[in-house]
């Protein structure tokens, strides 16, 4: 994790240090405050690339620079991806490659 500079991401980045790994302390944590917690998905993306962003980045380079979704499931990769580039302006385009011929 690359944590920004400032004092609300130094004390994120304390709490999840102090997070137990300790399998017998497992269960409910409570979240720190400024942690935006959504029920769906929709206005979390929308959070995180809001459409404003999206209307502009088939024009500026650095639109999803410092924006990222983590998740542990490359299914649920292929999902966000789907749904983020459904949002995106302009018409889409296929780019493939492969790694060895025969």
């Amino acid at each position: 994790m690359r944590v920004r500079q400032g004092e609300t991401n130094q004390q994120f980045a304390a709490w999840v240090r102090d997070l137990s790994c300790n399998v017998a302390l497992a269960g409910s944590i409570t979240l720190p405050p400024g942690i935006g917690q959504f029920r769906s998905q929709e206005p979390f993306y929308g959070h995180i690339y809001p459409p404003q962003l999206l209307a502009q980045a088939h024009t500026t380079l650095d639109t999803f620079r410092d924006r990222a979704i983590l998740t542990i499931r490359n299914n649920t990769v292929a999902e966000i991806n789907e749904a983020i580039l459904a949002r995106l302006h302009g018409s889409l385009s296929m780019f493939y490659s492969i790694d060895s011929i025969e």
